[in-house]
């Protein structure tokens, strides 16, 4: 049975000058929720967001009611929840798309809930 779990150093001080993907979290079987919380420093310019896969390698960005993202050069800081993810991507890994002139680093941390 999954039990909960907590990564604090999922992204652990990730350069935001350029763009990348995180590790991917595979979901096994059905969860709550998963939530990331992530912090930035310095003045970060571009887009965080949430992509999911059923198929390997082929991943598309996360949509709710609108899509799962946040700009870091309005915040330095997000919090995303993804209720019941597992019932309908079996993969997911966060995205930055860096902008020009974005400097600084980002932390996130994440936390699985169990059903």
């Amino acid at each position: 049975m999954l039990q909960e779990f907590t990564d604090l150093t999922y992204v652990d001080d990730v350069d935001l000058s350029q763009s990348f993907t995180s590790d991917e979290i595979a979901m096994p079987q059905v969860i709550t929720s998963i939530c990331f919380q992530g912090v930035a420093t310095g003045s970060p310019v571009g887009k965080m967001s949430v992509e999911v896969a059923i198929i390997p390698n082929r991943w598309v960005e996360l949509d709710g009611c609108e899509t799962i993202s946040e700009d870091l050069s309005t915040t330095n800081e997000f919090y995303f929840i993804l209720p019941d993810i597992a019932n309908y991507g079996s993969k997911l890994r966060l995205k930055w798309e860096a902008g020009i002139g974005s400097v600084g680093t980002v932390q996130v941390a994440y936390r699985l809930m169990p059903n």
